[in-house]
């Protein structure tokens, strides 16, 4: 038989500074004012919640009002705003803008 022990509470993310790795430049804005919490545009997918901290690397300090840039692509594979997508590139999304948008540090 085992011991059933109460499950520890949940700890919210300790800020580090620790610089990111660089990578691949891009995606490029779209809609810099484009503003909004949810990204979906009603598409079908799993939900998912995303926690920032921005740290200033010189200071280990939170940065005030940090803009961060949300773009995902779609459950079914295809990102917003590029024509010649899919197995046979005749999938356009040019123009459209789901999975993609702005937060404010704080403003959610």
């Amino acid at each position: 038989m085992l011991a059933q022990t109460a499950a520890a509470p949940a700890l919210a993310p300790r800020p580090a500074c620790t610089l990111t790795s660089a990578a691949i430049p891009g995606p490029f804005y779209f809609d810099p004012k484009l503003q909004r919490g949810n990204v979906t545009e009603g598409h079908p997918g799993a939900p998912l919640r995303l926690r920032f901290i921005v740290m200033d690397a010189a200071n280990c300090t939170p940065v005030p009002g940090a803009r961060i840039e949300v773009w995902h692509a779609r459950a079914d594979g295809y990102y917003c705003g590029y024509p010649g997508q899919g197995d046979s590139h005749n999938v356009n999304t040019t123009g459209d803008t789901f999975m993609r948008g702005t937060q404010i540090e704080d403003a959610w």
